[in-house]
């Protein structure tokens, strides 16, 4: 073997080490709690990017003819399949919304509807509302500003969302007032806030009354990471790295604080799930990926609608992290799923998503 081609296979096969290192600890990151370890959480985050990098490697290790680098690389690939299934609709269903049969769900953080920017475009948040029709709508970021939440309210109103209520977290910039609300067609009751502790967001449950059946709507914002984009920012100048030094470390303690606090929040909504004895639905922000320990505990209860009824990856987040999907509609064993929808309107930093549904009768 020529000196060059050793070269070139002995740094293929560092790459190939550290990249499969990366995705292994991403594939077992579920089965971890970060409230007790939380390092394999951040790996777990990154999943799709260590997946790419592997098939990256695999390739280029078929095109050269490396054998034993691509049959364990072609291992590794096989390895994640799991964390991919959850990250990657491949069951594209379609299926006409019946009113006298199904049930509309929708979620949608609407990011303080961009009140405390210079954004703010009620319209496109309209035209989500209006296009989707929800029978129950549940927000996260819902901000009460005086003066102007009245409007969306009786926007809401007119279209048949008569009955609400608003789980307030946090107070911001004077009178204003930021938490979760629902909206619903349906009157509710037994309205229990969940609580979550050294935190600005938040859950809560309600019982649905519909055409006979009852459901629990358990409506959730777990911890976000509160990261902006100059965190994310690659530094040019040594004044710039200087500064992103201290942003760096301040950016991994924002990710453990997050993924530790969702631990802890994900776990007390399972709780309020286990002891339900209403067929249970579960939407909202999660803030994490769907190879996590949180989605985990919740999959192992309930399905995720978007995952079972389409195809490709079904991001989102359309804020400056790309190709996130991080809100989620989770039915229990006895709601049979029509279809799930991400609206592709943009109102808000996260998109809208929908589902339809029926309650099976027991």
């Amino acid at each position: 073997m020529k000196l060059s081609t050793k070269i070139l296979h002995l740094s293929l096969m560092v790459l190939w080490v550290l990249i499969s290192f990366c995705l292994l600890v991403a594939i077992v990151s579920p089965y971890i709690n970060p409230q007790w370890f939380w390092p394999p959480a951040l790996f777990g985050l990154l999943f799709k990017v260590w997946v790419i990098l592997e098939i990256f490697v695999f390739t280029l290790a078929l095109l050269i003819n490396y054998r034993s680098l691509y049959i364990l690389s072609f291992i590794i690939i096989c390895c994640s399949l799991p964390g991919l299934s959850k990250s990657f609709g491949i069951w594209p269903r379609t299926s006409n919304k019946d009113p006298k049969k199904n049930i509309r769900v929708m979620t949608y953080n609407v990011a303080n509807f961009n009140w405390f920017t210079d954004s703010a475009n009620l319209q496109n948040l309209y035209s989500n509302f209006s296009d989707i029709q929800p029978d129950v709508l549940c927000m996260q970021e819902y901000s009460e500003m005086p003066g102007k939440v009245e409007k969306v309210e009786e926007f809401l109103a007119r279209q048949g969302l008569i009955y609400n209520y608003k789980h307030i977290t946090r107070d911001v910039k004077g009178p204003n007032k930021v938490g979760l609300a629902i909206f619903s067609k349906y009157p509710f009751r037994n309205v229990v806030p969940i609580p979550f502790f050294a935190t600005a967001n938040g859950a809560f449950c309600v019982d649905v009354s519909i055409r006979g059946d009852t459901l629990r709507m358990i409506n959730v914002h777990f911890q976000s990471i509160g990261m902006r984009k100059r965190e994310v920012e690659i530094p040019v100048t040594d004044e710039e790295k200087e500064i992103r030094t201290a942003v760096f470390r301040s950016s991994l303690k924002k990710l453990r604080e997050g993924f530790r606090k969702r631990s802890v929040q994900g776990l007390e909504v399972c709780r309020a799930i286990d002891s339900s004895r209403y067929p249970v639905i579960v939407c909202g922000d999660f803030n994490d990926s769907p190879v996590s320990y949180v989605y985990k505990q919740l999959t192992q209860r309930l399905t995720d609608a978007w995952l079972h009824t389409n195809f490709g990856l079904g991001s989102t987040y359309a804020g400056f992290v790309p190709f996130q999907r991080i809100d989620y509609i989770m039915t229990g064993p006895n709601i049979k799923i029509a279809k799930a929808k991400i609206l592709r309107h943009q109102g808000s930093d996260h998109l809208p998503l929908f589902c339809d549904f029926s309650i099976l009768t027991q």
